[in-house]
């Protein structure tokens, strides 16, 4: 199958200019139409240095329309035994559900920011790949809220 424009990815970025210095879900996008994330990358302007006592955690989910959180993957997860280096792009880890996270119509894509001691970076930047539409080559797109079976 040659280039399909309809099904050719998009990305959207976001870049927080602060730590929160506590856990915090940020709202990146709301699918406006059946849709899939493709990958994700996140890069920081601090080093998270190892044995500092700082543990991090970044998450993408999925989130209905109803705010009920459905994890689709894991950007990574940093402990105080690892250290995450200036603009070291970390990618998405996807879960069991393969290379694909499903979205229907108006589920949310929220970056969940964990982290345990003080404050880790001064700014990070954050992009989502995603395709609109059903390509065809994907299990059915779930109910809104419902997530993957």
């Amino acid at each position: 199958m040659g280039f399909n424009p309809i099904f050719a990815p998009h990305s959207v970025g976001h870049v927080f200019c602060h730590d929160p210095a506590a856990d915090e879900s940020f709202s990146i996008f709301r699918f406006p139409a059946v849709g899939f994330i493709q990958r994700a990358y996140v890069t920081n302007t601090a080093t998270v240095v190892a044995g500092a006592g700082t543990s991090l955690a970044l998450r993408l989910t999925k989130y209905s329309s109803a705010a009920t959180p459905v994890v689709q993957g894991t950007l990574g997860a940093w402990a105080s035994s690892a250290a995450w280096g200036v603009d070291i792009p970390k990618a998405m880890t996807m879960t069991a559900f393969g290379s694909t996270a499903l979205f229907a119509v108006g589920e949310w894509i929220r970056l969940d920011y964990d982290e345990t001691a003080t404050g880790t970076w001064t700014e990070l930047g954050f992009q989502v790949d995603y395709v609109l539409g059903d390509d065809g080559l994907h299990t059915a797109v779930p109910t809104a809220g419902t997530g993957p079976a």
